[in-house]
């Protein structure tokens, strides 16, 4: 289905946005983690589902600075997979690093006290996961249990761990997305209604629905997993103090919110094509002048897989 929406360029567009956002005590608290296994053996393995371009891996590559690490990026979409090869070997060119990749498109970096080999998967991820058994010392979902199913997704993506293996699920979608200024408070609250609740109609063993953030606090200790972090990662999106433009590419990730948005409504009895029409004028004029702003809440957990 045309949506509308460069998903490419939608993802890169999110990185900033996530960057700011992402709970830095969770992370840690994972990093901790991690550093605990590469000092006992010096290696680490760890799976990157629905990873889209890559962005985990950067960030997780920036923090461990010694040992082995095997990491595996899957995404369902080849584009994804495609483009997060070529960013990854163009970002750690430019810091430096020597490259190898071979025909497959797989990477390998080393420098004195790390080395760091790359694969590159397109599949399914909970597939993958679940066919990986007890494969995976970490497993990382960023942006990514609140479009599959959470129960069976969980317990899926928990065979790959081996035993007391790690996890990190940041950015978890937890009921609030809201659009600033207020223009009709009655019309925006049912714009958000329904938002919501398109993502809670294909709750049906599709995904986890408009308040996964929430859920998780049960949902994964009844999988198995012991909780070590939790905390909020929201997207606050604005433009520049004093200016009338948003940092980065901020401004399409805004576009395609509104888009997203747009689609659900348009699909929606509860609401006429004419408000519509109103609501998408009056918010992409406010992008436009660098006066919309946009609240994402969501939740980030680490912990680990201890079984059930």
């Amino acid at each position: 289905m045309d949506t509308g929406i460069d998903y490419v360029r939608y993802l890169k567009s999110k990185e900033s946005v996530d960057k700011r956002s992402l709970n830095r005590y969770v992370f840690d608290t994972f990093y901790k983690r991690i550093h605990s296994r590469l000092k006992s053996n010096d290696y680490i393995s760890i799976l990157d589902v629905g990873a889209g371009l890559g962005s985990s891996f950067k960030r997780i590559f920036q923090s461990v600075t010694h040992g082995h690490i095997d990491y595996t990026i899957v995404d369902i979409e080849e584009a994804h997979v495609t483009t997060a090869q070529a960013e990854i070997a163009q970002w750690l060119r430019g810091k430096g690093y020597a490259i190898q990749e071979d025909s497959t498109g797989d990477i390998r970096v080393k420098d004195n006290a790390r080395s760091v080999d790359l694969h590159f998967a397109t599949a399914d991820a909970l597939a993958l996961a679940s066919e990986s058994v007890q494969t995976f010392d970490g497993l990382v979902g960023q942006a990514f249990l609140d479009i599959v199913p959470l129960e069976s997704g969980l317990t899926a993506l928990f065979k790959a761990l081996k035993p007391d293996g790690v996890f990190y699920f940041p950015i978890n979608f937890d009921g609030i997305s809201a659009l600033l200024p207020v223009v009709d408070r009655a019309r925006d609250t049912l714009v958000e209604e329904i938002f919501h609740r398109s993502m809670d109609e294909r709750k049906d063993g599709r995904t986890g629905g408009s308040q996964t953030g929430r859920q998780l606090l049960e949902a994964l200790p009844t999988a198995g997993a012991e909780i070590d972090a939790v905390g909020a990662s929201d997207w606050i999106v604005r433009s520049i103090p004093h200016a009338d433009s948003y940092p980065d590419d901020e401004e399409y990730f805004l576009r395609s919110i509104l888009k997203f948005m747009h689609n659900e409504l348009m699909a929606s009895e509860d609401i006429t094509s004419d408000e519509v029409a109103t609501w998408y004028d009056q918010r992409r004029n406010q992008l436009n002048e660098g006066k919309l702003k946009y609240i994402a809440h969501q939740l980030d957990y680490t912990g680990r897989f201890v079984g059930i």
